[in-house]
Formats: structure tokens, C-alpha cells, sequence
């Protein structure tokens, strides 16, 4: 799980993704409140031209996480940084059911947020 997402957060910051005919995208465009403006589904090659529109937006929103949101202890004096905070139960084995008391946290970033030089990912189990 690691390496596959910290491979995100590298294609994210490079810019850049990988793409094949044989993959295909869905993408899907939602609002401030959530409400999914549009969708849909093509293959990769297609896509692409959309890509560098996410990513821009995608970029914006995980900076303002750093900035605004569940991530402030990640912003880092004289550079603009980004990522995003994560936070998941897991599975106590005795009960078979989520843990009320056990979790995962995450987080992954990258910054300065404009010219990358560096990708962070932290996992504490």
C-alpha cells in the first residue's frame, strides 16, 4: 500500500501520469458541497487532455489542506507546501468488526508547492 501511494503523490508532483489505451479513466467533476457536476468515462489517451486541468486543481485543493484544513503541522517557514491527512480504523481480528480505538494514520505531501523538490509520505499504524 505504501509504495502505491507514494507513487500518487510522485505523479502528482511531477506532473505527469501513466497512461495506456488498455486503461481506462473515469473522471468525475464535483462542487464545493460535494454534488458531482459531471462525469465520465474514456479511455486514458483521450483523457489525457483533462489531466493538467486536475492536476492544477488537485494541486490547489491539497495546498489548502496544508493551509486551512486538517494539515497545518506540515507547513514549513519559507516554502509553500501540500498534502493530505488520513485517518482509518482497522480491523480488530478477535471481533472480525472496525475498532473503535485502533486506527491508521496517514499523510502525504510534497513541497515547495510550485517547483517540487521534495515528496513526503508517513504512515503510523
Amino acid at each position: 500500500m505504501f509504495r502505491k501511494y507514494a507513487l500518487v503523490f510522485v505523479g502528482l508532483v511531477a506532473g505527469s501520469i501513466l497512461v495506456s489505451d488498455v486503461i481506462q479513466a473515469y473522471l468525475s467533476y464535483r462542487d464545493k458541497n460535494q454534488s458531482v457536476l459531471s462525469s465520465a468515462q474514456d479511455s486514458a489517451a483521450a483523457a489525457a487532455s483533462t489531466i493538467e486541468q486536475f492536476m492544477t486543481e488537485a494541486t490547489a485543493q491539497l495546498e489548502g489542506v496544508v493551509q486551512y484544513g486538517t494539515g497545518p503541522k506540515a507547513q514549513l517557514e519559507g516554502y509553500s507546501a501540500a498534502g493530505k491527512t488520513g485517518t482509518a480504523q482497522k480491523v480488530d481480528p478477535a471481533t472480525g468488526a472496525y475498532s473503535k480505538t485502533k486506527y491508521v494514520a496517514s499523510f502525504a505531501g510534497f513541497a515547495p508547492v510550485h517547483d517540487p523538490a521534495v515528496t513526503i509520505v508517513v504512515i503510523l499504524d
